[in-house]
Order: structure tokens, then C-alpha cells, then sequence
């Protein structure tokens, strides 16, 4: 399935509470992102290039790629949360966000084609999760020192 007709399919099973695309406001989501959490070392590269240019970057945890329907489930189920899907590891490579409440974050991250950052939309924390495919794991980054729902497990 198409990333765009797996993304339709979310929208078509999740009430927009749950799962939305916020198509008019992502530059400014994605602006309040790079500001709080990361580096910008070339400005051409606008909402992109954000791999390894974390803000005071943590490593929190690695973990089995099978538990991470177990992780997401740490998070407050009565919020939601932007969650930033990574096409691709250059410095062009474009990223998608969502607004996403749990449920509907499990299915999109366990279908993401590549990595993907989960961000508080009060903007407190960012968690970078490196998806490892090829060792089955997913090592968690987190930016500076506030206290994200992963660090807690």
C-alpha cells in the first residue's frame, strides 16, 4: 500500500480527534520544532535535515523493535501528539507530520518506511526514534534534559 492511501485509510478509520493531517499548519508546527529542539547548521534546509542535529542529544534507550507498540502505550492516552515520519536519511529528504492520539499512532509508526520523532505538542519534549531495521531494534534519542514518557520505563 502507498504511504498516501495507507494515510487515507487512517483518516478514514480514526474520527479527526485521533488522526488528522494538518495540512495548513505544518510549516508552523515544523518551525516551533527546529526552533526548541534542533540544530540548524545550513538554513536552505528548512523542516528537513533534522538526523543527528538534536539539541543536546540523549540516548535514552535501545529497544527490540517488537516492543514498540509497548512503548507508545506509556504515553498519556487523554492527549495527543505530533508525530514526524522521516522519508529517507539525506539533508533533502522531506518529513510528514500528524497529529496523532495513541491508537492511531501505533498503526502509522509500525507502518513508517523509515524513522520517526514523537514530540509533546506543548512543545516540553522531542524523542527521536531510529528505527534499525536490519538489527530488529529501535535506539531512543531524546533532546536536553526535560523528562520525556520514555525515560520513565
Amino acid at each position: 500500500m502507498a504511504w498516501e492511501e495507507m494515510i487515507d485509510s487512517l483518516t478514514g478509520s480514526y474520527p479527526p480527534e485521533q488522526f488528522r493531517v494538518p495540512f495548513t499548519t505544518w510549516p508552523g508546527i515544523f518551525r516551533k520544532i527546529e526552533e526548541k529542539f534542533i540544530i540548524k547548521k545550513w538554513s536552505q534546509y528548512i523542516f528537513t535535515n533534522w538526523l543527528g542535529n538534536l539539541k543536546r542529544e540523549i540516548h535514552i534507550k535501545t529497544i527490540p523493535f517488537q516492543t514498540l507498540d509497548k512503548e507508545i502505550s506509556n504515553l498519556d492516552s487523554s492527549s495527543n501528539y505530533w508525530v514526524v515520519i522521516v522519508f529517507g536519511n539525506s539533508q533533502r529528504d522531506r518529513h510528514h507530520v500528524y497529529d496523532c492520539h495513541i491508537n492511531s499512532m501505533k498503526v502509522l509508526v509500525s507502518r513508517a518506511p523509515a524513522d520517526f520523532y514523537i514530540v509533546d505538542k506543548r512543545y516540553d519534549w522531542l524523542t527521536y526514534f531510529k528505527v534499525d531495521r536490519d538489527n530488529n531494534e529501535v535506539l531512543l534519542f531524546k533532546s536536553g534534559d526535560s523528562q520525556t514518557p520514555f525515560d520513565r520505563t
